[in-house]
């Protein structure tokens, strides 16, 4: 999602009242595109077999028990819950290609006894998100008392 202040820090005025709905069409677009474009590599049977098109009955929605049937188009993507961050509390800083190398290991503070962890450490997603701090959490854990020793997930990513 762009941003309209290229600083990040300051929202719209209260006027701009088109904002969040502004920023909804924008997500709600390039989420749709990503599901027929460039989903694919990653969910290799998710595109129906006789078009490029995403297969929108993989998508549930709330209380469907069963896998739906009929004809289903990307109007099947109101039916999930996503959102555009528009407030500046909601949004995260970005993890950009090269910035992995400035990111420090959990035993890397500077000073004895004080153990680093956060999405932020180096902890092989190197990316802002629960699943990097579960796994920060881990190399913590290990950088403290050896435990655990293999962390799934940790070489080969970031």
């Amino acid at each position: 999602m762009p941003d309209e202040d290229p600083n990040n820090i300051i929202p719209p005025p209260p006027t701009e009242r088109d904002f969040p709905k502004r920023n909804e069409d924008h997500v709600k677009k390039n989420a749709i595109k990503m599901l027929n474009e460039e989903i694919k590599p990653l969910w290799k049977t998710c595109h129906k077999s006789h078009t490029k098109e995403f297969d929108w009955s993989l998508l549930v929605k709330n209380g469907e028990i069963t896998k739906p049937t009929g004809k289903y188009t990307a109007k099947r993507f109101d039916t999930q819950f996503w959102r555009a961050n528009v407030e500046p509390s909601e949004r995260y800083v970005l993890s950009v290609a090269g910035s992995s190398k400035y990111r420090l290991k959990a035993d890397e503070s500077g000073y004895k006894n004080l153990y680093l962890t956060g999405d932020w450490i180096q902890n092989g997603m190197n990316v802002g998100c629960v699943e990097a701090a579960v796994m920060a959490g881990m190399h913590t854990s290990r950088a403290i008392c050896g435990i655990p020793k293999v962390i799934v997930g940790e070489s080969g990513l970031g």
